[in-house]
């Protein structure tokens, strides 16, 4: 079995089409059909299930990409730590961030003096929803994590980094935007776009809760699954939402008015993570570094 093969079936049961893993890929078809084939005749076991032009990942295939994610994320970090060695670099720590917490000032600052204060570390930043970072954090692909959806059945340490409160978003032209501060009374008539409820979903039960205690039933007309999406829709006049007021120093403050909401009362910590039973000497120091930052 080769690290190569393991990338092509990932690449297959991640588009669940060949054609489109192909031209990722730069392959022909039929080469890639007959790598997987190889793969598969090698395990002795049927990886993908071809229905109607698609590829679904049979049972053995749900198990075995699990487990060849795990193979090809060790491999690419194993050559990214060589690179660093040979760059002088004595060690790499791997951080997690998600989209908004990426442009606060306050991230940006404790990060700088971070590689400041450790300039032989080779500090990575790898761009994630906070949920995939908690488990990425937990199985050890990533020493630590900039999140806001902890909770103490993570059983990860944590410092808070800042604290962030929900504020509505609006469009430009929406009829609120003249007033500097709302309350929710003056969002009943308005259609709401909601992040899903996530794992655990305590911010999206807080929000409903806050809501509920000023006696606004939300109308929610949108589910989404992501920040950008939900701050696009809006732009787009689909509806209002809630969101963290550190969107607003993102570029859709160009876009979107963001209001405070005096009876709302919703905030949230980014927090920085990490799972103190793989917590490496150098990621330590890393911690140490951003707690002072952070103060």
């Amino acid at each position: 079995m080769e690290l190569v093969q393991l990338r092509y079936f990932l690449a297959v049961a991640r588009e669940a089409n060949v054609a489109r893993a192909s031209r990722l890929l730069a392959l022909a078809p039929s080469t890639l059909y007959r790598r997987i084939g190889d793969l598969e005749h090698e395990l002795g076991a049927t990886l993908l299930d071809r229905v109607d032009g698609e590829v679904r990942l049979s049972v053995a295939g749900r198990l075995f990409a699990s487990r060849a994610r795990r193979i090809v994320d060790e491999a690419s970090r194993l050559a990214e730590d060589m690179t660093s060695l040979a760059k002088g670099r004595r060690s790499v720590v791997r951080i997690g961030i998600n989209g908004i917490a990426a442009e606060l000032p306050a991230v940006s600052a404790a990060l700088i003096r971070a590689r400041a204060a450790l300039p032989d570390f080779d500090i990575r930043l790898t761009a994630l929803q906070s949920q995939a970072q908690i488990e990425k954090v937990k199985q050890g692909a990533l020493d630590l994590g900039l999140v806001y959806t902890r909770s103490d059945a993570d059983e990860l340490g944590f410092i808070a980094v800042q604290r962030q409160e929900f504020v509505v978003v609006l469009p430009r032209d929406h009829r609120l935007t003249g007033q500097p501060m709302l309350r929710l009374a003056d969002l009943a008539e308005e259609d709401f776009i909601f992040q899903v409820r996530g794992p655990g979903g305590a911010i999206h039960d807080r929000l409903l809760a806050a809501c509920s205690r000023a006696g606004l039933i939300p109308r929610i007309r949108h589910y989404i699954v992501d920040e950008d999406t939900q701050l696009q829709m809006v732009a787009a006049g689909m509806g209002i939402s809630l969101t963290l007021e550190g969107a607003a120093v993102r570029r859709w403050r160009r876009q979107l008015v963001f209001r405070p909401v005096v009876d709302l009362g919703v905030s949230i910590d980014l927090e920085l993570v990490w799972n103190p039973d793989r917590l490496s000497d150098d990621a330590r120091r890393v911690v140490g570094s951003i707690r002072s930052a952070v103060g």
